[in-house]
């Protein structure tokens, strides 16, 4: 029989020091499950992206292809849902208010001044509930995405995937760019 892999995923300005995180680790040390929290900012909190979170917690995945149950809170809800939808070794999610929508919701809330403040100087000071003090956060340029594309032409019907670059402007809408 398999030991199951639980992996914890915290949410955004946080850490594995966080009180959801501590409380998850003792209930399941008292089970005695294994349960592992890595900390998503990897000491660089101000590069934070989803792509960066992604692959850290996918190389935490056992070798032998044995089964993940992800547990995610707010952006690291976000996280694993991106995880259990590209990679078949997840098992099951567990999404506590899992942060759909975050970046919308974020911007909302900053304001545009304060958005435009943030591309302007390239950083943002936010308060990061682990280190208990504001930490600086790099603008991002832009997103890259693998997108699926369906090119129909009049003799035939091809799919393929591309990566193309995505640049959010805030006041225009987005800008989508071909990776070649």
């Amino acid at each position: 029989m398999t030991t199951p892999n639980y992996i914890y995923l915290h949410g955004f300005a946080s850490s594995p020091q966080s009180a959801k995180a501590e409380y998850l680790r003792d209930r399941f040390s008292s089970l005695n499950i294994p349960l592992k929290i890595p900390d998503l900012n990897q000491g660089d909190f101000s590069h934070l992206t989803i792509t960066r979170q992604m692959q850290q917690v996918e190389a935490e995945f056992p070798l032998d292809g044995t089964p993940v149950t992800l547990i995610g809170s707010s952006l690291g809800g976000l996280t694993a849902a991106r995880i259990g939808q590209q990679n078949s070794q997840v098992q099951r999610l567990v999404l506590l208010a899992p942060a759909f929508g975050f970046l919308s919701h974020w911007l909302s809330r900053l304001g545009e001044e304060q958005v435009r403040r943030w591309q302007t100087e390239n950083c943002l000071s936010v308060y990061h509930y682990g280190e208990k003090r504001s930490l600086p956060l790099s603008y991002p340029s832009s997103v890259t995405l693998r997108v699926f594309l369906l090119i129909k032409t009049f003799k035939e019907t091809q799919y393929q995937w591309i990566e193309v670059f995505v640049v959010q402007i805030f006041s225009l809408g987005y800008i989508v760019g071909l990776l070649l």
